[in-house]
């Protein structure tokens, strides 16, 4: 038994990340919501809700956490069609990826990610048209008690207020120019749903629990 607990542990450690010194890296499926206010769209106040996929790389020792982001939305309203909505990616730009993981004094990680993050319409005759933020937004889970993180992991800005104001990255004739502001963001949380091993981390539990086994067979006495 002790055989097998080993193997089963072992390949537990090495499906999220290699040993103490090298970077730890995982995929989730995450959550991002933050509430939206725009003349563009009606001028009330509205939530945005979108799941998605995240990849995390944590390397403890450097104190460096990045976070790469693609979330898939169904809920932005039309404003060329009152009451009905488009599709959007929702991602962190590939040039603010990076922030920092610490143990702190409590024995537990905090991660802090000071991300820009864009909008891209998928649907509709405004498909294409894209928003942006300028200013970095505060994205930070403090006293995490594992890493990968637990189910319900939350990011969120301990400072509110967390309001940021969203541009247009493009530009609609008539409507907008590239730069011009469209609205603003607040409100905005990430929540971890659940950790996604890789398939080869999935094969190395499975060997790893077949030679655990084999080796508990092989220890029985035999009759």
């Amino acid at each position: 038994m002790d055989r097998l607990r080993f193997g089963l542990g072992l390949a537990a450690a090495l499906s999220f990340g290699p040993i103490a010194g090298a970077a730890i890296v995982f995929d989730t499926n995450s959550l991002a919501v933050q509430m939206i206010e725009s003349p563009l769209f009606g001028g009330a106040p509205f939530v945005l809700s979108a799941p998605g996929t995240q990849r995390f790389t944590l390397d403890l020792e450097a104190g460096v956490a990045n976070v790469t982001s693609d979330f898939k939305g169904t809920d932005l309203p039309d404003p060329l069609n009152p009451g009905g909505f488009l599709t959007y990616d929702l991602y962190n730009t590939p040039a603010s990826t990076t922030g920092t993981v610490a143990l702190n004094g409590m024995g537990t990680y905090d991660i802090v990610l000071t991300l820009l993050f864009e909008l891209s319409i998928t649907s509709g005759p405004l498909a294409g048209q894209t928003f942006e933020t300028q200013q970095f937004a505060t994205f930070a889970a403090l006293g995490v008690p594992l890493i990968p993180f637990p189910d319900g992991t939350v990011f969120s800005d301990p400072t509110p207020p967390d309001l940021v104001v969203i541009f247009a990255k493009t530009t609609l004739p008539g409507v907008y120019n590239a730069g011009d502001p469209i609205g603003t963001s607040s409100g905005r949380t990430v929540t971890i749903l659940n950790v996604v091993p890789e398939p080869a981390s999935l094969a190395m539990v499975g060997l790893a629990a077949v030679v655990g086994l084999t080796a508990l067979t092989r220890r029985r006495p035999r009759t």
